[in-house]
Order: C-alpha cells, then structure tokens, then sequence
C-alpha cells in the first residue's frame, strides 16, 4: 500500500549548464541547437528517445522552486548533503 505523504510543485529538470570557462560562443551555438532541437525530425527523434518535447532555456527565476523545496525539505527532514 502506498500512502501519499508530500508532493512537491513542479520543478525545472534536465538542465544543461556550461562552466563558466567555455567560451560564450560555444555555449551559444550549442544553445542555439538544443532549443531547436524539436524543430527537425532529427532533433524530434532524439528527444524522443529522452522522453522529452523539447529543452526551454531557464532563468535563476525558473529554480525558485528547487530552493524553496530545499529550504522545505531541509527544515522537516534535515539537512541535505
């Protein structure tokens, strides 16, 4: 038996991040391919066997949630190493 005791709100997954000693060019031209990704039958294929639609570009804004969860979770249940 499986008993619900807490969910979370949704929550960004799947990022993609880039050290900050990559150039920004390159970091640019590879964004640029990831959001278009679900633009060509190609890009849609590979998608699809991530189980994804499509990547969306985040903003600090956009991990709100993760923090907040954080600050949750660590105040109920302890601290998260």
């Amino acid at each position: 038996e499986l008993k619900v005791i807490w969910e979370t709100d949704s929550m960004p997954d799947n990022s993609l991040m880039a050290r900050d000693d990559v150039p920004q060019e390159l970091v640019d031209q590879v964004a640029q391919v990831i959001f278009n990704m679900h633009n060509t039958n190609e890009g849609r294929v590979v998608l699809k066997a991530m189980d994804l639609s499509m990547f969306k570009p985040a903003s600090n804004d956009d991990y709100v949630p993760v923090r907040t969860f954080l600050k949750k979770y660590e105040a109920e249940i302890g601290p998260v190493n």
